[in-house]
């Protein structure tokens, strides 16, 4: 992975290379989100010459998020890394999108590499969000992406990248916080191998790097004991905790809200479908009330019934900060739970959407 990164650091450093082709797919070096489209007729006859065709690349305009979803879906897992490192190390975006390229235990660690690489191209960016959504995340795989938050040496730069010493003297200058490599926020939704095991890994890893600000872990095969990892988070800077789709029920749920009172800075709480009942409902009432900074909740297609919407209402119409909540699909019947709703929506002056 090492000499992966050297090689790709020189690829999408030359400034005269125009195009490099990994496994079929052609990349423009030095903006490696806008792909080099394959020609069609009218690009490749006659009538392409009549009119002087070039190489058409995709939209000039830069996204927020490299979006790479299924590029890599049917590529061997050398191809594989090829291409993970060549658009981490090119990256100039705020993110890359890696969803639903099946990357696994043989191709994380080319990323985990690429993410902890110390040197980029002059135009080139650190990736601070990664997305893999529906890749083939396990436990272990899990384990090795969570080296990603793992202290970098006070030496910026890898001495085995370079030649001599003279090369590693004119080295040693400090990277700015802004140019210094570091993930702040992840997604691994749509991998339940991942589990109690992985999720645990990964959120040690996490706290290991106080800046780290976004996890979305929905449908990773969670539960309690998985739950019991998040209090690490407080040693970060966490604002926003997705847990939807994981069968936590309130046991659960009461444990994410011990830890989400460590947690100052959290602002938004996903929690649809967890299997949460009325004493879930509780201990959410009791955060909603004492949280400083909550914003946003979700709990939809739960199973609060009326005596759980009452009382998260109670907690929701003390908060100073809840802008919105989503309480749809939660068998909600009676006139009391509706009369609760309403008490929320008088009471909580800063609620602008339920």
């Amino acid at each position: 992975d090492a000499s992966l990164c050297r090689f790709m650091m020189a690829v999408v450093s030359c400034q005269s290379l125009e195009r490099i082709s990994i496994s079929g797919i052609d990349f423009y070096p030095r903006k490696v989100w806008r792909r080099i489209k394959k020609l069609g007729f009218l690009e490749t006859s006659w009538y392409a010459s009549a009119l002087n065709f070039t190489n058409i690349l995709e939209s000039a305009k830069k996204p927020d998020i490299g979006h790479y979803k299924e590029l890599l879906k049917n590529l061997n897992h050398f191809s594989k890394k090829l291409v993970i490192i060549l658009v981490t190390l090119g990256n100039e975006t705020d993110g890359i999108d890696l969803s639903e390229n099946g990357i696994n235990f043989n191709s994380i660690t080319a990323l985990v590499a690429a993410l902890r690489w110390p040197e980029r191209p002059e135009q080139a960016r650190p990736v601070r969000e990664v997305i893999l959504r529906n890749n083939e995340l396990d436990a272990s795989t899990a384990q090795v992406l969570a080296q990603t938050w793992e202290p970098l040496p006070a030496n910026p730069h890898h001495r085995d990248a370079l030649e001599d010493e003279s090369e590693l003297v004119d080295s040693l200058h400090p990277l700015s916080e802004e140019d210094a490599p570091g993930v702040t926020a992840i997604d691994v939704s749509n991998n339940p191998a991942i589990g109690d095991k992985g999720f645990t890994a990964l959120t040690a890893g996490i706290a290991k790097f106080k800046e780290f600000k976004d996890l979305k872990a929905d449908n990773i095969g969670l539960g309690l004991d998985g739950c019991l990892s998040i209090e690490v988070l407080g040693q970060t800077r966490l604002r926003h905790l997705c847990l939807s789709n994981n069968t936590i029920f309130s046991q659960g749920v009461e444990v994410v809200c011990k830890a989400a009172t460590k947690c100052l800075g959290l602002r938004t709480l996903e929690l649809d479908n967890c299997s949460i009942n009325s004493v879930g409902a509780k201990a959410l009432s009791d955060l909603l009330k004492t949280h400083p900074g909550i914003q946003h909740l979700s709990l939809s297609n739960n199973k609060l019934n009326d005596d759980g919407i009452i009382e998260l209402c109670n907690g929701a119409s003390l908060s100073k900060t809840l802008a919105s909540v989503n309480l749809a699909y939660n068998h909600v019947e009676g006139d009391a739970a509706a009369e609760a709703i309403g008490d929320m929506m008088r009471n909580c002056e800063t609620l602008l959407t339920i």
